[in-house]
């Protein structure tokens, strides 16, 4: 991919995975849950296919230990550099 189509992929999972941050215990429910959990992680929080595919991909443990800031300035990064 060109890099360009790169960082706006990468920039729209992080969009997906601070949503998820800021409302993880909701979202770890919803997994657990929900009998279809991409269309009820799309319905409640407004996600494109490509962040409740990587919300999906990601294990739960992994989600719990996301860090705000290291997104945020990843994603801060990449917005430069487009």
């Amino acid at each position: 991919r060109p890099r360009l189509e790169e960082i706006r992929h990468r920039l729209e999972v992080l969009a997906g995975m601070l949503i998820v941050y800021l409302n993880l215990d909701e979202v770890i429910r919803i997994i657990r849950e929900e009998d279809e959990p991409k269309d009820a992680l799309k319905a409640r929080f407004e996600l494109s296919d490509v962040q409740a595919n990587y919300i999906l991909d990601t294990r739960l443990r992994s989600l719990r230990r996301l860090e705000e800031m290291q997104l945020k300035a990843e994603n801060d990064v990449l917005v430069k550099e487009k």
